[in-house]
């Protein structure tokens, strides 16, 4: 099983892009097979538009028999808000080598993310600025799903851009360029600790 836990907070959008990324990985399939096993699970209560909240995706070869969250063992963390990152320990529950991919202006090798270094392995993409530049949003809520899912593609190297491409084509339907372009562009300019991912 691949577990991907997704960090952000209230309104970011992480529930959405943990159901987007369930809807875009069933049956997908990948050099280990075919992921016919999907689940997407968001946690919340009653906290406000802009307290941390946390979303769960799981991929998996056998029947998944886990529900809700899970704090252990995720694969990779994808976190909405650098804040998150820096002020406290984004990578817990992270298991050694996995992959913590921030929307970020900074370089992974940046004094912020030291702590991290050792542990997993650290990927930056300035996913707002890049949603911005291509019309998703505005500059007090741009929408960065697509942007961290190209990156996200680049950095696992779970699945081919074009699986995202074709989600978006047929799923999404809305403003399908731009969100190609965003995907594409955080696709080509992920960073992580050493440069830009090959």
């Amino acid at each position: 099983m691949y577990r991907i836990r997704i960090n952000g907070r209230g309104g970011q959008g992480g529930k959405m892009m943990a159901e987007l990324m369930a809807m875009m990985l069933y049956g997908q399939e990948n050099e280990t097979g075919k992921f016919p096993y999907v689940s997407s699970a968001p946690t919340f209560g009653p906290e406000r538009r802009g307290a941390p909240v946390d979303a769960f995706v799981r991929l998996s070869h056998e029947e998944i028999r886990e529900l809700g969250p899970f704090q252990e063992s995720a694969d990779a963390v994808i976190v909405l808000d650098a804040d998150l990152a820096i002020h406290t320990d984004a990578a817990k529950g992270l298991r050694d080598g996995g992959i913590l991919l921030v929307n970020s202006q900074l370089h992974p090798d940046d004094e912020a993310f030291k702590k991290y270094a050792g542990r997993v392995v650290v990927a930056t993409i300035d996913a707002d600025t890049i949603a911005i530049r291509n019309g998703l949003g505005n500059r007090t809520t741009p929408i960065v799903n697509t942007a961290l899912l190209g990156a996200f593609i680049r950095v696992s190297k779970l699945f081919s851009l074009d699986v995202l491409f074709q989600f978006i084509k047929t799923e999404i339907k809305k403003k399908v360029e731009a969100n190609k372009k965003a995907a594409q562009e955080a696709f080509d300019s992920v960073r992580h600790s050493g440069g830009v991912v090959s």
